[in-house]
């Protein structure tokens, strides 16, 4: 399948699961979104492809309200 074009130069393909991790590189699949290209370059500086437990846990150390938590907790429940 050919590579769809984002619909304008200030958004491009993000995968929410990386490749490198077993997601899914194909376009129509849940996987790939569209972002401004601003957050997704904001997103890989902060967060590089790191799993979403990890995110959760640099949010909360660096980020977020000390009387807050952010949890990352799998749909499936595995």
């Amino acid at each position: 399948m050919r590579r769809k074009k984002p619909r304008n130069i200030d958004e491009n393909w993000h995968h929410r699961k990386p490749k490198k991790l077993g997601g899914s590189g194909k376009l129509g699949s849940p996987n790939m979104v569209l972002v401004s290209v601003i957050k997704h370059r904001a997103w890989h500086c902060l967060f590089l492809t790191k799993t979403p437990k990890d995110i959760a846990r640099i949010i909360n150390e660096t980020w977020l309200d000390p009387d807050w938590e952010m949890v990352a907790v799998r749909k499936d429940g595995k």
